[in-house]
């Protein structure tokens, strides 16, 4: 779901304004209720912690950094390489992209901060 949002979410920015679909809005609707739900499973994990959840986390952080890398550079590679579409769109999709990559990295130093914390306090336990 994470990358069909981010898909979406990118399509329905860069075509609001540039009219390239029918109905741009409804990918852009689309694309931020796919992000919504994605996020919200995301927390969901974190908060319950299933077993075996670092790696889906893992797996996670990293789909969601390599997606927003991929299009912030798409946004800076059409900014600087002239195109013909407004560079409005293209600066809301390096935005975008680079929103996505500072969540992944910010969420990967606070979610596994609290994954290892608990993980040395259950190991600490058992030794008392």
């Amino acid at each position: 779901m994470l990358v069909l949002g981010i898909f979406f979410t990118t399509i329905g920015i860069v075509s609001v304004s540039a009219s390239l679909t029918s109905a741009p809005d409804l990918l852009l609707i689309l694309g931020v209720v796919l992000l919504v739900i994605s996020f919200g499973s995301r927390h969901g994990v974190t908060v319950y912690l299933v077993p075996g959840s670092s790696t889906m986390l893992a797996l996670y952080v990293a789909v969601e950094f390599l997606a927003g890398a991929l299009v912030a550079y798409s946004g800076i590679a059409n900014l600087v390489f002239d195109s013909e579409v407004q560079s409005n769109n293209f600066v809301a999709v390096t935005g975008f992209g680079l929103l996505l990559v500072s969540d992944s990295l910010l969420y990967y130093r606070r979610s596994f901060r609290q994954v290892v914390g608990k993980n040395k306090r259950d190991s600490n336990l058992g030794k008392t």
